[in-house]
């Protein structure tokens, strides 16, 4: 009984730590930043841990785990910093990673949750204001320009580094088994 409630509460908190970060976003005109990937994950997670679903949760976990350590490497090269952007990262991260041990880290976690980064972006890009770089809906990641040939060799080796990233948290967090050992 005890573990529900947590998983519940812990739930509920990582969709309140979205909301308070995505009123931020949407009070100074910019909604388009509710749809990154990493904010989304937080969402993701807190719906997995109310419907007690370890995919969503480990999609969640996935984008997270690839999302906040991005955020972190583009503060220093120029990002803004959003107090609130530690709910969803850093806060949101942590309570993913506390679902996988409760719920489990399906196999075949990463696939699905490269799939949906590449929905996501398709999604994102006709809500990408010109000055933003959603998902990565708006070009290569400043910086990067001339390493890529075009966006869309951008895009495949990010998606090819970010499902590889995936695949790897699924393999250390997961190995297909719920906390108690039974497989999932």
């Amino acid at each position: 009984m005890r573990e529900k409630i947590t998983l519940n509460v812990l739930g509920v908190l990582a969709l309140a730590f979205y909301a308070i970060h995505g009123a931020h976003h949407l009070t100074r005109g910019f909604p388009a930043n509710l749809l990154w990937c990493c904010h989304l994950g937080a969402v993701l997670v807190g719906l997995g841990l109310l419907s007690r679903r370890a995919t969503l949760n480990g999609v969640g976990l996935c984008w997270l785990g690839v999302g906040t350590p991005l955020w972190l490497i583009g503060l220093p090269l120029g990002g803004t910093f959003v107090a609130t952007s530690l709910l969803t990262h850093l806060g949101g991260l942590a309570i993913a990673v506390w679902g996988a041990r409760r719920l489990g880290m399906p196999r075949g976690v990463w696939w699905k949750a490269a799939v949906g980064m590449v929905l996501l972006h398709f999604v994102t890009r006709p809500f990408n204001p010109a000055d933003k770089n959603v998902n990565l809906a708006g070009g290569i990641w400043s910086g990067l320009e001339g390493w890529f040939p075009s966006h869309l060799v951008f895009l495949v080796t990010a998606l090819v580094v970010c499902a590889g990233a995936f695949l790897l948290l699924e393999r250390l967090l997961g190995r297909g088994q719920r906390a108690d050992g039974r497989s999932i």
